[in-house]
């Protein structure tokens, strides 16, 4: 009875160690991150993100929110990766109202609606949609994800990537980095 349970213990960390979890299980991501990277604090130090150390990064704040915004700016943008992430202190709610709010916005910037999901990630809810379109006359696809942090507030990361080429692949990237966030 004993090795039956040792070994049923042993296949469920080796089950639910074994591969990615949320939004990396969403898009079939890897874990592997072979950049060097180096950690960002927003400037009212709500969070810290580990970003590759050959990006450009801003850093900005207002009353209800701090941002950071990151790119490879080496590369050509329809190779590159734009990330905004947001701290924002305000209450949310992943309702429809909520949903259709920004699916407007979208729409407004003739961008459509691929993929969405609300799940847990690391315990926190957390709500992605995926758009595509056309912007600056080049194939566009943005990736929205919202974490609940509490009732005072939540994250919102935005990935922008332009062009066709390796775009699973740069999402992928901005997830990993999404992944690294500590509060």
């Amino acid at each position: 009875m004993n090795k039956v349970l040792i070994w049923i213990c042993i296949c469920s960390l080796l089950i639910s160690c074994g591969g990615p979890s949320g939004l990396n299980a969403e898009f079939d991501c890897g874990t592997d991150h072979t950049a060097s990277f180096e950690e960002e604090t927003d400037l009212k130090k709500r969070f810290i993100v580990s970003l590759p150390s050959h990006w450009k990064v801003n850093l900005f704040q207002n009353e209800i929110q701090s941002s950071i915004y990151a790119a490879d700016t080496t590369v050509a943008l329809s190779k590159s990766t734009l990330i905004d992430i947001s701290y924002i202190e305000k209450e949310v709610v992943f309702d429809g109202s909520f949903k259709l709010q920004n699916e407007q916005m979208q729409l407004n910037n003739q961008l459509i609606k691929s993929k969405t999901k609300d799940f847990l990630q690391d315990e926190l809810e957390t709500h992605y949609t995926v758009y595509k379109g056309m912007k600056n006359n080049m194939a566009f696809t943005t990736l929205h994800t919202y974490l609940k942090k509490d009732t005072r507030g939540f994250i919102h990361m935005k990935a922008d990537v332009y062009g066709t080429e390796r775009v699973q692949e740069r999402l992928c990237e901005a997830i990993g980095i999404l992944d690294q966030l500590k509060f």
